[in-house]
C-alpha cells in the first residue's frame, strides 16, 4: 500500500470502529471475504459488514466526504428462484 502524509490507513476491530479526525474520502475495504469464516456466521458477517458501514457512512456525512465501498467477491444467502431469470 503507498505511503503517503494524506493517506490514514485504520487496522482495528470493525466492532469497535473509532475515527476521530476529519476525512474528504473513505474507501471502505475492511470486512473479511473468507469463504469458511462466512459460512459459519452468515447473519453475524452480514450483521457486522451492515453495521460497519452504516457507521462509516454516518461518519463520511459528518464531515460531507465522499465513500467509495469495496465489496467482498462473496455471496451472501441464495438468489430465490423467482428473481433468478430476471
Amino acid at each position: 500500500m503507498p505511503k503517503d502524509d494524506n493517506i490514514t490507513y485504520l487496522n482495528s476491530d470493525l466492532n469497535n470502529l473509532k475515527i476521530d479526525f476529519k476525512f474528504d474520502y473513505l474507501i471502505h475495504a475492511a470486512t473479511y471475504g473468507q469463504p469458511k469464516k462466512v459460512l459459519k456466521n452468515r447473519v453475524g458477517t452480514i450483521l457486522l459488514n451492515s453495521a460497519s458501514l452504516i457507521q462509516l457512512l454516518e461518519k463520511s456525512k459528518e464531515y460531507n466526504a465522499k465513500v467509495l465501498f469495496l465489496s467482498s467477491s462473496s455471496v451472501y444467502g441464495e438468489i430465490d428462484r423467482a428473481f433468478a431469470n430476471l
